[in-house]
C-alpha cells in the first residue's frame, strides 16, 4: 500500500494531525478549550481574563515546570491562558493536561555570536542576547510587542524575558514577574545592572560597550 492511500484526507481543520493520535492532539496548544475540556479539568468554559506567560532566555524544563502550576490554576478557574515558550519540543509533555494554548516566542537564538565571552553583570548578558545591536532589539521588541497585541492580555507573566518586558511597557495591562535573582535582579542601579568596568573587561578579554546606559534609555524612550 503507498503512503499517500494511508494519509488523512485534509478536512480543514487547523492545526491538521496526521496519524491515528489525531484525536489525542486535537484540543492540545491551539484553541481554547471546550467546554467538555473544561468539566474533565473541574472547571466552567473559560469566560474570565486573558493570561499570557512568556518565556524568553534559558533552557532546560525548569522554566516551564515553573509556570506550570500557575498556568493549570489560572486555566481551572477560567482565565484563556497562553504560553509563549523558547522551546516548544517539550511544550506537550509539560502542558499537555493543563488547558493552555501554544505561542513561540521571538527568541534569541544560541550560537549567535555575543559581545562579551564572559558577562559578569546583568547589563553583559542583556548585550549578548540582542541589547547590544539596535536593529536586533528593535526587531525582537516588535515581534513581542505584535504577539501581545494579537493575544491581548489582562495579565502577562514574564519568566526570563528581558525582551518582552521592555515590549510591554506603555500596554494597559498587568505585568508580573516569576523567578529566581539571576532572572529578576534587585532594582538598584549598582547591582547586576551597571556596566562592566575597566577592570572588569580586562578580565573577560572583551571590549568595554560605549553609550550603554543611552541606548537602554532610548529604547525604554520607544516603547
Amino acid at each position: 500500500m503507498s503512503t499517500e492511500s494511508t494519509l488523512v484526507p485534509f478536512d480543514g481543520s487547523v492545526p491538521f494531525y496526521v496519524g491515528a493520535n489525531r484525536e489525542l492532539f486535537s484540543n492540545v496548544g491551539w484553541a481554547l478549550p471546550t467546554a467538555n475540556d473544561a468539566n474533565k479539568v473541574g472547571s466552567a468554559h473559560p469566560t474570565g481574563k486573558t493570561v499570557l506567560f512568556c518565556w524568553e532566555l534559558g533552557g532546560g524544563l525548569g522554566h516551564m515546570m515553573q509556570m506550570l502550576p500557575l498556568a493549570e490554576d489560572l486555566a481551572k478557574a477560567g482565565c484563556r491562558v497562553f504560553v509563549a515558550l523558547r522551546q516548544l519540543e517539550r511544550a506537550t509533555d509539560i502542558f499537555g493536561r493543563a488547558g493552555v494554548s501554544f505561542l513561540q516566542a521571538p527568541a534569541w537564538l544560541p550560537g549567535t555570536p555575543g559581545r562579551f565571552r564572559r558577562p559578569v553583570t546583568f547589563a553583559g548578558l542583556l548585550a549578548n542576547v540582542g541589547f547590544g545591536s539596535d536593529g536586533e532589539l528593535f526587531a525582537r521588541a516588535c515581534a513581542w510587542r505584535n504577539l501581545m497585541r494579537m493575544v491581548r492580555p489582562d495579565l502577562i507573566i514574564f519568566d526570563h524575558s528581558p525582551t518582552a518586558l521592555l515590549a510591554s511597557r506603555g500596554l494597559a495591562t498587568r505585568r508580573a514577574l516569576i523567578g529566581s535573582g539571576f532572572c529578576c535582579p534587585p532594582d538598584d542601579g549598582n547591582i547586576g545592572w551597571a556596566l562592566p568596568t575597566a577592570n572588569d573587561v580586562r578580565e573577560v578579554g572583551g571590549a568595554h560597550p560605549t553609550n550603554g546606559d543611552d541606548g537602554v534609555a532610548m529604547w525604554m524612550r520607544i516603547f
